[in-house]
């Protein structure tokens, strides 16, 4: 699934979880 994250922004603080409920890589915090 297609997310917002940003993998070179900051590191990870947590997975999202997206609305099609797939487990997605790591994003930062709103």
């Amino acid at each position: 699934s297609q997310t917002f994250a940003r993998f070179d922004a900051h590191p990870p603080l947590y997975l999202h979880r997206d609305m099609e409920g797939d487990m997605c890589e790591p994003t930062e915090a709103i």
